[in-house]
């Protein structure tokens, strides 16, 4: 590695730290904001919200489904440069279009 390397990486950790460093106040009002909240809700005898973390048992069922996150798509752009026969045994034959019963389906 060379030292303009070593350099452009002690340069974005630095800003990583920055970064941190200046988040840290954030999180500290945002847990104070949420232990509040939840002193709030046990003195007023009101349950937790449905949910929470905390309140799931593992080997429990519950009533909900976990969403699948979405695919990443990409687009790209190409060029078709050739195009080839395919070989002759990639095809099906009479006997395996008939077994697979198409037809019948289109009726």
């Amino acid at each position: 590695m060379t030292l303009a390397q070593l350099e452009e990486r002690v340069m974005h950790l630095e800003q990583v730290v920055e970064r941190l460093t200046a988040l840290e106040p954030v999180i500290e009002r945002l847990q104070t904001r949420k232990t509040s909240e939840s002193e709030v809700l046990s003195s007023s005898g009101e349950a937790k919200p449905e949910g929470e973390e905390e309140d799931f048992i593992p080997g429990t069922e519950y009533d909900f489904v976990l969403s699948v996150p979405p695919k990443k798509s990409i687009r790209l752009w190409g060029e078709i440069v050739s195009i080839q026969r395919g070989s002759p045994g990639l095809s099906l034959s009479d006997a395996e279009w008939a077994s697979l019963g198409l037809e019948d389906e289109d009726e």
